[in-house]
């Protein structure tokens, strides 16, 4: 019996050693897995916030060359030629937003979006050097918040006025159906 002892213990360390690496390798190889999605998403998300950042600022320069003349007197047709680059640019950019981890950041930059790309509907009277780049500028500053690790202000008063005309166009336009 005493010749046995020897040789179980060996094959029990033996079989412990392997569960134990093996388990060991599952996690290592679980944890470098996790480690590797972590690090797509986030390839993802600074592509995505590279393109709005880009995009956004394309839209506001834009927007700055827009005629000075009083948009009162643009006819339907002028309005729409010239929102078209806008509408253009607003599709990959809605798309991009989408990718923008932080749900609320996320929504926000929606919701801009959605509001720059109907900035004709908001009013006659509204041009777009007034309302384009101060939507455009909160959606830079809450990008710049995010890839800098810092609280992101949802607070912007000038948000807050054209989401405020934004929504009484809306109803109004959706009453009236």
């Amino acid at each position: 019996m005493d010749i046995w002892l020897p040789a179980i213990f060996g094959v029990v360390g033996t079989l412990l050693g392997a569960l134990a690496s093996g388990a060991t390798s599952f996690l290592v190889q679980k944890h470098q897995a996790k480690a590797a999605l972590d690090l797509r998403r986030t390839e993802a998300e600074l592509a995505a916030m590279t393109s709005l950042e880009s995009g956004l600022w394309e839209i506001s320069q834009y927007a700055r060359s827009a005629p000075s003349e009083n948009v009162k007197h643009w006819s339907d047709a002028e309005r729409a030629a010239w929102g078209k680059p806008i509408h253009d640019l607003i599709g990959p950019l809605s798309i991009a937003a989408r990718g923008v981890r932080n749900s609320e950041v996320r929504q926000r930059l929606v919701d801009i979006l959605h509001m720059i790309e109907n900035w004709g509907a908001m009013s006659r009277r509204a041009h777009p050097i007034r309302y384009v780049p101060p939507l455009v500028e909160h959606a830079l500053d809450c990008l710049g918040a995010l890839r800098r690790g810092d609280q992101v202000s949802l607070e912007d008063e000038a948000y807050k006025q054209l989401k405020e005309m934004h929504d009484r166009a809306y109803v109004s336009t959706s009453g009236s159906s």
